[in-house]
């Protein structure tokens, strides 16, 4: 496939309601990294694939994925799939896909928005402030809202701490893409 146009993705073709086909075409952008992150398997080679299969857990636990642990001195090892009690609320999970998806780390943090439990609201503010002119006012309240959602049950206080952060910039900047 010929690489996109700057600012453009392509969309595959899909079917719409029933018969209706819509052609695969570029269309614009709505996010600044390009294409979508795609799974990298690779980190996973030289162990054996039995060691990261767990089959099932019991009631009150959940899978948590395997994944390699890397040293300062850059040794690696397996940590293999384990089963972790559910802290999620009952009924809820991700049965058709990743839910709001796997965060990038750091982002907000190199604007010098980290710590938020211990930062002033004016310094989370402007912290905040430069990483919209980076990725725009939508694209931080996104990042915001994902944090959000994830620590609900596990860390309350910073929870709130991200929503009222978000209710900030729909009331200073608004909500829009670019």
């Amino acid at each position: 496939m010929k690489s996109c146009p700057t600012g453009q993705t392509y969309r595959k073709s899909y079917t719409r309601k029933g018969t209706r086909r819509v052609a695969g075409r570029y269309i614009r952008s709505q996010t600044r990294y390009g294409e979508a992150l795609k799974p990298n398997r690779t980190r996973f080679r030289g162990f054996r694939k039995s060691n990261r299969v767990l089959r099932v857990c019991p009631n009150g636990f959940i899978k948590r994925a395997s994944y390699v642990r890397y040293t300062k001195k850059g040794k690696h090892s397996l940590v293999p799939e384990q089963c972790i009690r559910n802290i999620g609320a009952p009924g809820k999970g991700l049965r058709s896909g990743p839910g709001i998806g796997k965060l990038r780390k750091g982002e907000l943090a190199k604007f010098g928005y980290k710590n938020v439990l211990s930062m002033s609201v004016g310094a989370r503010h402007a912290a905040l402030a430069k990483a919209i002119e980076a990725y725009g006012s939508l694209g931080v309240w996104r990042k915001l809202n994902a944090v959000s959602v994830y620590t609900r049950r596990t860390s309350p206080g910073a929870s709130a701490v991200f929503k009222s952060d978000m209710d900030w910039i729909r009331a200073k900047f608004g909500i829009k893409a670019f």
